[in-house]
């Protein structure tokens, strides 16, 4: 744990926006950076509406994100983006593909393992990869009069993509 006595230092994203629509100008930050070649981690579920975010260029996606994923699923994404020799990496839906994307940012044409980058300043050297997150706010699960919760109504599940995270294009200040 680090001493009150020390200094520590935040890092911030570059942009966080939150609002309806902000999800399609992800493209077009993207674009603005110089980045071709996009893979986008997400589940089979939100594979199928990666069009939202209006990404150019070489898109590559990886649909197979399980929940709680486990370090064979982390396996598969890193050689999902060294194939597509990703520039930009997009956790796109849940926590399980958010946690997925930044592990990717940092491992991905890295020699350092998983096991060497846990804890806090452990990732060394530049990282060639961005990174960029896109969650949808979910409505909260209705309670009925019954007291009981129940799971959230299809029709609520549709609803548009509202925050974006976009990290600094100089990927080697992330840290895990």
């Amino acid at each position: 744990m680090a001493s009150l006595d020390s200094p520590i230092t935040i890092v911030r994203p570059h942009l966080i926006e939150f609002g309806v629509g902000t999800a399609g100008k992800l493209g077009k930050w993207a674009d603005e950076k110089g980045y071709r070649r996009t893979l986008v981690i997400s589940d089979a579920f939100n594979a199928s509406r990666i069009d939202v975010l209006e990404l150019k260029g070489e898109v590559a996606v990886f649909a197979e994100v399980t929940p709680e994923p486990d370090t064979a699923n982390l396996e598969k994404v890193l050689a999902a983006a060294n194939a597509a020799d990703a520039e930009l990496i997009v956790g796109f839906g849940g926590g399980s593909a958010m946690d997925l994307a930044k592990l990717a940012a940092v491992l991905a044409g890295s020699a350092q393992t998983l096991h060497e980058v846990v804890g806090p300043n452990k990732v060394h050297g530049p990282r060639k990869v961005a990174l960029a997150q896109c969650q949808r706010h979910r409505a909260p699960a209705a309670r009925p009069a019954s007291g009981r919760w129940s799971p959230i109504p299809r029709r609520w599940q549709s609803l548009p993509w509202k925050a974006c995270i976009c990290w600094p294009t100089s990927p080697s200040s992330i840290r895990p």
